[in-house]
């Protein structure tokens, strides 16, 4: 696989962990593990923390955290939407171990960690919202795929929100978001970086 980096299935680097510092938006804190062969794995990144700041979330149903890594997102989304379900799903088997570890870590009931490719692990299965920082690296067919597919995963008026350099391939991938969905809005602006939310 060319682009091994942390969109692989199993990670060749060697495995120890990080503790980040805590992680505190919202009101909410967070206790975060990492590892090499993780996104972001030595400290949370910009715009995964800029989405985590202007999410727009359900008081209920159901968020899926695509790409979840060691769950940031959907950790957050879980803890500020406590009557959710979320499901935080990776291609990566080290993100998805971190991710439900740190489920264990901040006692969160409401929310599980399953491992597979884009939305193979929830084959069948609706969201409220979808909340995804997109793996660049793996190539804008990968990235494509995310989000023509969120429909297909999405209740009527629910959401995909997504977060991405706007300079580095984010305007097309919001321009495909205007063809896609019947509402498209920009939630935040910060350091180059676009919230842009679709909704069905």
């Amino acid at each position: 696989m060319k682009f091994e980096h942390y969109y692989a299935e199993n990670p060749k680097s060697k495995y120890f962990e990080y503790e980040l510092e805590d992680f505190k938006i919202r009101g909410i804190e967070l206790k975060l593990k990492s590892a090499p062969g993780v996104f972001s794995a030595k400290e949370v990144d910009t715009a995964s923390e800029l989405l985590a700041s202007v999410m727009q979330l359900p008081k209920s149903g159901q968020i899926l955290d695509l790409g979840c890594g060691y769950g940031l997102l959907g950790l957050a989304a879980a803890k500020l939407s406590p009557k959710a379900k979320v499901i935080l799903v990776d291609i990566n088997k080290r993100a998805v171990d971190l991710a439900q570890k740190n489920i264990k870590l901040n006692k969160i009931k409401n929310a599980e960690a399953r491992q597979g490719n884009a939305y193979g692990p929830v084959e069948g299965e609706v969201f409220d919202a979808i909340l995804l920082n997109p793996p660049m690296v793996a190539g804008r067919k990968i990235v494509l795929h995310m989000i023509e597919h969120a429909v297909t995963h999405l209740k009527p008026k629910g959401s995909l929100q997504i977060v991405a350099r706007k300079s580095k391939g984010g305007e097309y991938l919001f321009n495909k978001m205007k063809i896609i969905f019947s509402k498209v809005e920009v939630l935040a602006r910060s350091g180059g970086f676009w919230v842009v939310k679709g909704t069905k």
